[in-house]
């Protein structure tokens, strides 16, 4: 009897751990499905997710590290020292426990790491014996790994690592959420800097002064300790220093260089960018004693500034450790390049200013189209949704009579009209069946979170009623703010129409595409409900006269 009860006792203590480790991991991850209701910081994230990770693996250090461009990039820590050491910090993507977790796809676990020569702690400088690596995985495809590290040699077990690698497989939804709204706010500011040069180039025609505010926004924006522009003398053939940013010798720059003789000369001889990388390769390319070397520098990258085809200068980009880039930072480096060179052909020359203007505002314009389409793939939108709501909100727009300069606002603003939704989580956004009210009230959310992503844009301030305001309806009973009749901006009430329109002749996996005539007779039946009754009445004319709008497949 005394042993039954014992044998009891124990299986009741052990179910009641095996609860109580359930009731913890379900909580954890309801934490981590709401990481991002406080904060859309990456690191901010993903620091609060290892928090709460802990509680679960009880580890005494961890790392989140991901692949970017050939290296990977320690984007989080939490229970080392020297944090601040390692976050950002870059590594080679070839070290052995990477490649194996690469290969197997599934968490690796180390007993002691000092004793396995696969281990490498860059340069975390802590004691590591139990080890654990866990995959981040989206789509497939390993872009990254938590490294959790035990002072205790054998801490991780089998079982760890297969609960660890479910709760990592939350973290992973977080971080591509989070990737992607950081992003599109850098694009956003990247798209801000280059039109604030265009607002320089247009604005001035003096060299000096337009160049010294390109060259503050270009060492900002790209996050470099020193940059320096040489303009090309074709009468004298030399490279003149005009402007130099974050170097302690200020005399370093009053040499000019002549083609064949110098770096400058170089990279316009080369036309390409070309990269100094590596002490020992900067050291060739400038000298052992030079000054460059002595302020601290290892790394450069030159710029040929090109406009029309002929070589106006070079732009030398300096730092003291490695440049890790990426395609983004490259392609936004090429971008500035290109305006500095129509800064100085503007200066020097001073004509085809007009066309320069154009092709800048069509690359905003371009670049505001790339989000529309990413955001139109993750949304699973029908193919060329954004693209057909755009043409057909600025020929009713046109036909209301509006102004060209409000109709390009227009066209931004329909372009960006579900910006919002990055903030919606995929199980909201992508479910296939009808959505609960709760999920609904999240749904709502994305007007005003399209309105805190651009309202910050000057650029775009005038593009904002659209995605703000195109889910409010004439009678007030829309949202986010409920507006009625016409306190609803025009921009918005006119589409509105129009994407409802689209929505209902669009084939949608739950339905096929409503007919021309069903289509019509539903916008007219919301006539004063849901539609300005003055823009259905133009709306209506406009579908059957203006051959833009067959568009659809009967």
């Amino acid at each position: 009897i005394f042993a039954n009860n014992a044998a009891a006792a124990i299986v009741k203590a052990r179910l009641f751990e095996g609860e109580k480790k359930r009731r913890l991991e379900a909580e954890i991850q309801g934490e981590i499905s709401t990481a991002l209701t406080d904060t859309l910081d990456l690191q901010t994230v993903l620091e609060k997710i290892l928090r709460n990770l802990q509680r679960y693996l009880e580890y005494d250090s961890a790392g989140i590290l991901l692949e970017e461009n050939g290296h990977m990039r320690i984007v989080a820590t939490h229970g080392f020292p020297e944090a601040d050491k390692l976050n950002n910090r870059c590594v080679s993507t070839d070290h052995q426990l990477y490649q194996e977790i690469l290969k197997t796809k599934s968490a690796l676990i180390l007993e002691n790491a000092e004793q396995d020569d696969r281990h490498e702690d860059f340069g975390a400088e802590v004691d590591i014996l139990g080890w654990m690596g866990v995959p981040l995985i989206d789509q497939g495809m390993v872009y990254g790994y938590v490294s959790f590290d035990s002072k205790t040699p054998g801490k991780f077990t089998s079982e760890m690592g297969r609960l660890a690698q479910v709760l990592v497989n939350q973290t992973s939804a977080v971080i591509t959420k989070t990737k992607l709204f950081e992003e599109t706010q850098l694009g956003l500011k990247r798209l801000e800097a280059l039109h604030e040069i265009d607002r320089i180039i247009t604005s001035s025609v003096e060299l000096s002064f337009a160049i010294k505010q390109i060259m503050d926004i270009v060492v900002s924006q790209l996050e470099i300790d020193a940059a320096i522009v040489q303009i090309y003398d074709p009468n004298s053939l030399m490279f003149i220093p005009e402007n130099a940013v974050g170097f302690h010798n200020k005399s370093l720059y009053q040499k000019n260089h002549q083609p064949g003789n110098g770096f400058a000369s170089r990279v316009a001889l080369e036309r390409k960018i070309v990269r100094v990388e590596g002490q020992d390769e900067f050291n060739n390319q400038f000298g052992d004693t030079s000054d460059l070397t002595q302020e601290g520098f290892s790394t450069c990258i030159g710029i040929p500034l090109i406009a029309k085809g002929e070589i106006k200068g070079v732009l030398e980009l300096y730092q003291t450790t490695s440049l890790h880039t990426t395609n983004e930072w490259d392609g936004f480096l090429q971008s500035l390049a290109t305006q500095l060179a129509i800064a100085i052909d503007n200066s020097l020359m001073f004509e085809n200013l007009q066309k320069s203007h154009m092709e800048l505002t069509l690359s905003y314009d371009a670049t505001i189209e790339g989000w529309a389409k990413t955001l139109e793939l993750r949304d699973q939108e029908t193919q060329g949704h954004s693209e057909r709501v755009t043409s057909l909100t600025v020929r009713l727009g046109r036909a209301l009579g509006l102004s060209e300069e409000e109709l390009i606002h227009i066209q931004r603003g329909a372009l960006l009209h579900d910006v919002g939704k990055i903030g919606i989580p995929d199980k909201i956004l992508q479910k296939p069946s009808q959505l609960t009210e709760d999920e609904m009230e999240v749904m709502r959310e994305h007007p005003i979170l399209a309105y805190n992503v651009l309202s910050g844009s000057i650029f775009l301030e005038k593009a904002i009623d659209i995605p703000y305001s195109h889910h409010e309806k004439w009678d007030g009973t829309g949202y986010p703010r409920a507006l009625k009749g016409e306190i609803i901006p025009l921009a918005a009430r006119v589409f509105a129409i129009i994407d409802v329109y689209d929505a209902l002749r669009s084939n949608r996996p739950y339905r096929k595409a409503w007919s021309k005539e069903k289509s019509l007779k539903h916008i007219k039946g919301q006539s004063g409900i849901h539609f300005d009754p003055r823009v259905v009445e133009v709306f209506l004319k406009l579908v059957d006269t203006d051959p833009g709008f067959n568009v659809y497949d009967e």
